[in-house]
């Protein structure tokens, strides 16, 4: 694999905590590249919740249910996607799957406006059923969330976290 698009719904986009990831001019170190396509919604609906004591917005694999979400999609080399990888606890506790999402803008380069197009995606499987009696959120974005519930990103995640909202716990 040479490239591949990734759609990135919470903590990755532009102005979110995890961005550095993603933004090669963040001036923090990071592994591959990355280009950013557009802003782009879901075709499907999902329920998009917040959970943990960490305040994690997670995409819960239950397709059809929730909201369509508002997100970004990014165009990630080999290395970059293998950090994305890294990041999100691939396999074990995040998976990727195909999903199809709809851009809402673009940046000129390649798919237009409207364009419906394939991209990967995260998504939290084998999540505790409680965690759908949750607010779902259409977009997300930390810095309009009160001060006491934004992402801690500080704090590292460890197995009693994933308990939180996993069914099945992760060696």
């Amino acid at each position: 694999m040479t490239s591949a698009r990734v759609f990135v719904y919470g903590t990755l986009k532009r102005g979110q905590p995890n961005h550095f990831y993603l933004d090669e001019t963040s001036g923090r170190a990071k592994r591959g590249t990355s280009k950013f396509l557009g802003k782009a919604q879901t075709l499907d609906k999902y329920p998009l919740v917040v959970a943990t004591r960490l305040n994690v917005p997670f995409l819960l694999a239950a397709r059809g249910v929730g909201k369509t979400i508002i997100g970004e999609v990014y165009e990630v080399d080999e290395e970059c996607f293998q950090t994305l990888d890294e990041l999100e606890g691939y396999p074990k506790v995040y998976r990727r799957e195909l999903i199809n999402v709809r851009l809402l803008e673009h940046d000129g380069n390649g798919a237009s406006f409207n364009d419906a197009i394939q991209c990967w995606c995260y998504f939290l499987h084998n999540f505790r059923p409680d965690l759908l009696n949750l607010p779902y959120h259409e977009e997300y974005d930390d810095s309009k969330r009160p001060e006491n519930v934004r992402f801690d990103g500080k704090s590292a995640p460890d197995d009693s976290l994933w308990k939180e909202v996993r069914t099945d716990c992760v060696d």
